[in-house]
């Protein structure tokens, strides 16, 4: 009884990568019957076999390099877009909401820190 405790906390503990051969195990032999040091066995030889595995499925990207030259006028061109889009986006961030220029605190006319939008 101790030992299918065991058999079964140590089969419950194990990582996702283990899950189908904790499902073979449970399916195909008897839980009451099987030693601790069986399971340590058949799981060892499991992860040695998924260890085989793994290298393969990582795979290297290659990227092709262009010799093709890049053109005075083609710089130009992207280096004029590239600040278009930098001054849009900097507007953008440097804008001060509606609401605060019109509608000003009691604390902001106090301090006189408010001055009126400009038409």
């Amino acid at each position: 009884m101790c030992n299918e405790k065991h058999v079964r906390n140590i089969l419950r503990t194990l990582p996702k990568k283990f899950t189908h051969k904790v499902t073979a195990i449970e399916e195909v032999q008897d839980l009451t019957t099987m030693m601790v040091h069986e399971l340590m066995g058949n799981l060892t030889t499991f992860e040695m076999s998924l260890d085989d595995e793994e290298p393969s499925k990582k795979k290297g990207i290659a990227l092709k390099a262009s010799l093709e030259e890049v053109d005075d006028e083609d710089l130009v061109e992207t280096m004029n877009l590239l600040a278009k889009n930098f001054n849009k986006s900097l507007k953008r961030f440097n804008k001060k909401p509606y609401a605060e220029t019109i509608y000003p605190s009691a604390n902001d006319k106090r301090n006189n820190r408010w001055k009126k939008p400009m038409r």
